[in-house]
């Protein structure tokens, strides 16, 4: 028997300052054997602790090429994130506290080349430098 959830995590994610969308937003699957299985064919890679998500993750398109991979802190993403193109290219990578993006975020375009780097203080973008 598969356990239910509905994952809603995600939703501070780049606060449009990088790519805005949510892959995972309000989409509905089951958790078994270390992996969420996303009805819509997603999937993600690790921990629950309680119920939780705790430690590393890895989340999958339908192709199985990585979206994105962290650390969650009782279901919060906590910790170095780094989120990818559709070609594998890194897109943006950082460091959220409890759910907000927090210090230094780096973000690059498809081929690969940085083009903005922006400071995060709770979630709020304090500075932003475009290349």
């Amino acid at each position: 028997m598969h356990r239910f959830i509905k994952y809603t995590a995600f939703s501070v994610l780049f606060l449009c300052v990088g790519s805005c969308f949510n892959p995972y937003e309000n989409q509905e699957g089951y958790y078994e054997s270390g992996s969420f299985y996303f009805y819509t064919g997603k999937k993600g890679e690790g921990q629950l602790l309680n119920g939780k998500k705790n430690g590393n993750w890895i989340f999958y398109d339908e192709t199985r090429k990585i979206i994105s991979k962290g650390t969650f802190e009782n279901d919060l993403l906590h910790g170095r994130w780094t989120f990818f193109h559709p070609n594998n290219q890194k897109t943006s990578e950082g460091n959220f506290i409890h759910d907000f993006q927090d210090g230094k975020w780096l973000f690059w375009n498809e081929n690969g080349e940085l083009y903005r780097e922006t400071v995060f203080e709770r979630g709020k973008a304090v500075s932003t430098v475009d290349y």
